[in-house]
């Protein structure tokens, strides 16, 4: 499920929600069958670094695989090998408060993605990030929803609609003024403006002349065979 909307919106304030960090003002909210509490899921804030607690990727990593039941040398064995098998090698001995933006959301979603939450609560995860490591973070979520895991993200990357192909939901001035899926939003400008949405250029160009279930199937393909190209 992607979550769209303008800043201020209530996006970051939504999953925080969500998360058991922030408590709600009115209503009821319940994440897997019941109140929210951090224990439940995995949350990939805007601030990575404010996540971290060790010196070094390898030791970072390390210390979620601890709290799970590795000890010692094996958890930084077990830490490099889930790095190795990613293409992420380069990383383990880095300094994690000396990594790039990008790089720091990146090493931030792979030690949620080790808790093994059923629910994960991604924000902005591919902000900051290049091609290589964005296609990096599009195919783990794949691999968390075939997992059968719930994946909420909040996104102001359009092209990430049309890789993963969510249900859809627009925020604005804190309540819900779109939901559907990503052909029936394209086919609603009038909430365009509302959820500060800009479908790409190629799509934009194409929406009065063709088909639309022609567009997306094609500007997809094209979407997967350039980013499969960068992970690879």
């Amino acid at each position: 499920m992607a979550v769209l909307g303008p800043n201020g919106s209530g996006k970051t304030t939504l999953l925080k929600v969500l998360a058991g960090i922030l408590r709600r003002y009115s209503g009821y909210v319940s994440v897997a069958g019941g109140p929210p509490h951090p224990s439940k899921v995995a949350f990939v804030a805007q601030v990575p670094e404010l996540q971290f607690t060790e010196r070094t990727v390898v030791e970072e990593l390390a210390s979620v695989l601890q709290s799970q039941g590795y000890k010692g040398e094996r958890a930084l064995l077990r830490a490099r090998e889930i790095l190795s098998a990613r293409g992420l090698s380069g990383l383990a001995d880095r300094v994690v408060y000396e990594l790039s933006q990008g790089e720091k959301r990146l090493v931030s979603f792979l030690e949620m993605e080790l808790l093994e939450r059923s629910v994960y609560l991604l924000d902005e995860p591919t902000f900051g990030l290049d091609m290589k490591y964005s296609a990096f973070v599009t195919a783990e979520v794949e691999r968390l929803v075939r997992k059968g895991k719930v994946v909420i993200l909040v996104t102001h990357d359009s092209w990430t609609l049309f890789l993963l192909k969510p249900r859809v939901y627009g925020l604005s001035k804190g309540r819900v003024v779109f939901e559907g899926d990503l052909r029936a939003l394209l086919s609603s400008r009038d909430v365009w403006e509302q959820l500060a949405f800009h479908p790409p250029r190629y799509v934009l160009e194409r929406l009065e002349e063709e088909a639309l279930d022609t567009i997306l199937s094609e500007y997809s393909a094209r979407l997967r065979c350039l980013y499969e190209g960068a992970g690879a």
